[in-house]
């Protein structure tokens, strides 16, 4: 609750709508009905011009969340965002810098909404193969630089930019992303085999090596419906992992969210063996810890 408080001017002109969570619908209305209670708030708000917000330079989101709890965004919720920003001639801009470039099991994570494509693409992390690169995509019609407009001292690193091209060239070659949902799909069921057999454990959810953890409280009372969260469970048992050698992080609300983000090109073994670790660290975890002392 505190993480932003202490920053001051957060992104000034910049206003927040409300993610279609499946987990912890926003509005408290589940499934599809949810997502189109969403999505008529965004309609409404762009439609009316009483509505506080004017027209937008655009709209951003990310596809699959990632630091926000590793929440995919329902497919529908991205087939209807397209059709308002077209509508409504905001560009539409998806942030591929994490769940892009094959970690959600596709190139691109919104290629799960079959026919979305966005006015604007972001993209880093995997793209430099190690070394720091960012690039932004644009449709052409967007293009309102002439030559020189844009330049920095960090700009065309040379290295970076052969290292992206070989990592851009190896994902093709070796279709990483068909490898990636594969081995996503075999952890996440494994977890899912966990999950049944504790009482602390509210979803797993994600994309490919893209997976989340949402640890929860069940001796509190429920919020908004939903088992509270636990992040003091959760931070404990990222505690545990790393101490055994297993490198997670944590995200979501109150930070009751562990998130898997391993190497694309790990093996099934090695899944394997984080998950021992990840079990193990539970266990301890969960044995130390009273839920008294949330």
């Amino acid at each position: 609750m505190g993480r932003k408080k202490k920053i001051k001017g957060l992104m000034p002109y910049c206003h927040f709508l409300p993610f279609p969570l499946i987990y912890r619908p926003p509005f408290g209305i589940p499934g599809e009905e949810g997502v189109r209670a969403i999505t008529t708030y965004i309609e409404t708000v762009l439609s009316d011009p009483e509505s506080g917000i004017p027209k937008p330079a655009c709209i951003i989101i990310e596809c699959v969340q990632g630091e926000g709890g590793v929440n995919p965004a329902p497919i529908s919720f991205l087939k209807e965002l397209r059709r308002i920003c077209t509508k409504y001639d905001v560009p539409l801009v998806f942030d591929e810098v994490q769940a892009g470039l094959c970690r959600s099991g596709k190139f691109f994570s919104f290629q799960y909404a079959e026919g979305v494509w966005p006015d604007v693409i972001v993209l880093s992390k995997a793209l430099g193969g190690g070394m720091p690169l960012a690039c932004v995509l644009y449709d052409k019609k967007l293009d309102k630089w002439t030559p020189g407009c844009h330049a920095g001292t960090f700009r065309g690193n040379q290295l970076a930019m052969a290292l992206g091209t070989a990592s851009l060239e190896y994902m093709i070659k070796e279709k990483l992303w068909e490898q990636v949902f594969t081995k996503g799909q075999y952890f996440v069921s494994k977890l899912k085999e966990f999950q049944k057999t504790v009482d602390f454990i509210g979803d797993v959810r994600g994309r490919g090596l893209m997976v989340g953890i949402e640890v929860i409280n069940p001796s509190l009372p429920p919020v908004a419906g939903v088992p509270a969260y636990w992040g003091e469970l959760a931070a404990l048992i990222q505690k545990k992992c790393i101490h055994y050698g297993l490198m997670i992080e944590k995200g979501g609300r109150f930070s009751c969210v562990l998130r898997f983000l391993p190497p694309l090109i790990i093996t099934t073994q090695q899944l394997d063996d984080a998950l021992e670790i990840f079990l193990k660290s539970c266990k301890e975890a969960r044995s130390q810890i009273s839920s008294s002392k949330i």
